[in-house]
């Protein structure tokens, strides 16, 4: 069995049990490795104020594939990292889904936590989250971070139950104690204190991106947050509703996280991701009989299964041998060989799997390839790449024999897709 991250797939729950050479000659060798191979002891009195910030979510609409793409079933949360840099929390799992997030002093002295994803989401990714704010007596910030690469650099969405003045007394460049009701939309850049969390502002590392909008959030009361990421641009809706459309050069891949800063007793659950792509790219060559091969893939790469996710090509020449071959280096596009019309678009090393036939006439474009690649993994657990995790980006592609073609075979287009848990 391999090593892989596994959550909650088909409905059921799984354990957390943690995921340009030669390509020609390493084929035909049969190489196994190929060269292609985060109180107020004494807060004056609540006060409402407008906004000193300039809101910059921007009406751009949905994104729609991914708003439209299903997400999988729960994650599991209970090897989720607690960052806590005022030692103030603590963390419950009441199921294997769920994570609340517990003070362990007065919520006077209680600063920001956040409570980090063990994966890295890709660049373009949508997931979901719902937040429960299990404590009514209270009405501090609620939250999610995203593009999270460290606790001084990510990008937060904060949601205040009611304004409220309060001075931590941290250092700043610029004085901010008015937390306003409502959501914002913060970016960390490089460092963070508890009052530029609090307002929205130090003048150092904190900066607010958009909001506040909306009213505070209600007591024993479960939202659903969506998040649909893109390189530069976050859309996110609460229960179903758009509420930001943000842009900033921050946002793409990164951690998830919970968050809270003097909210007790806050439930985080039924984190879900929803698969990306894949990603059709690069040109495939022209075959000696002019067949001009396409690549694609159907099903979800989840790692939680062990089939599913199945490789094809269309427009094959018939009767030629082939097989599939990726990688877990990126794209690459340089020309096969002189005078060929193939490009190999995998940066090596490469992963080559086993033969396979086209069928159809020979001479005709009716031959086609399929082969389902989270079946190959299971049955390969050393196979390159292993042990694999979630948001894992796969370059793959097709190569054929074309005896007539320039170095006597022939590449399809080329595609990317991510693994999901």
């Amino acid at each position: 069995m391999r090593t892989r991250i596994r959550f909650v797939g088909n409905g059921q729950p799984l354990s957390a049990d943690c995921i340009c050479g030669s390509i020609a000659r390493d084929l035909h060798r049969g190489s196994a490795h190929s060269p292609l191979s985060l109180r107020h002891a004494q807060r004056r009195p609540l006060k409402r104020t407008s906004s000193t910030f300039r809101r910059r979510a921007l009406q751009l609409g949905a994104l729609a594939f991914l708003s439209s793409t299903p997400l999988l079933a729960q994650l599991h949360v209970g090897s989720w990292t607690l960052v806590d840099p005022y030692n103030r929390w603590s963390t419950l799992n009441p199921n294997a889904t769920t994570c609340s997030m517990e003070e362990t002093a007065s919520s006077s002295v209680v600063g920001p936590g956040w409570v980090v994803s063990p994966f890295t989401l890709p660049s373009t990714a949508s997931f979901s989250v719902t937040v429960r704010p299990t404590n009514n007596g209270d009405d501090d910030f609620v939250g999610l971070a995203f593009s999270y690469q460290s606790g001084t650099q990510h990008l937060l969405l904060d949601w205040k139950r009611a304004s409220q003045s309060f001075n931590w007394g941290d250092p700043t460049a610029i004085n901010d104690d008015v937390a306003e009701v409502g959501l914002k939309v913060k970016k960390i850049a490089g460092s963070f204190t508890r009052d530029g969390l609090w307002g929205g502002t130090d003048g150092l590392g904190v900066s607010t991106l958009a909001g506040p909008v909306g009213t505070g959030w209600a007591g024993n009361v479960s939202y659903v947050f969506q998040f649909d990421i893109t390189p530069g641009r976050a859309v996110i809706r609460r229960d179903g509703v758009q509420v930001f459309d943000v842009l900033d050069p921050a946002i793409g891949a990164g951690r998830i996280a919970f968050y809270s800063f003097s909210q007790d007793a806050v439930a985080f659950s039924n984190v879900s991701i929803a698969p990306a792509g894949p990603l059709v790219y690069c040109t495939a060559g022209t075959s000696t009989n002019g067949c001009v091969p396409a690549i694609n893939a159907s099903g979800t790469p989840s790692l939680a299964a062990n089939a599913g996710y199945s490789l094809s090509v269309s427009s094959l020449e018939g009767q030629k041998q082939g097989l599939f071959f990726y990688g877990v280096g990126g794209a690459a596009i340089a020309p096969w060989a002189p005078a060929s019309s193939s490009f190999l678009c995998v940066k090596s090393p490469t992963q080559r799997l086993p033969a396979l036939s086209s069928g159809g006439v020979s001479g005709q474009c009716n031959g086609a390839f399929s082969q389902d690649w989270l079946a190959y993994l299971d049955a390969n657990p050393l196979t390159l790449g292993a042990p694999f995790v979630p948001g894992t980006p796969i370059n793959a592609q097709a190569w054929y024999r074309d005896p007539a073609a320039p170095k006597t075979t022939n590449l399809s287009n080329a595609l990317e897709f991510v693994l999901v848990p």
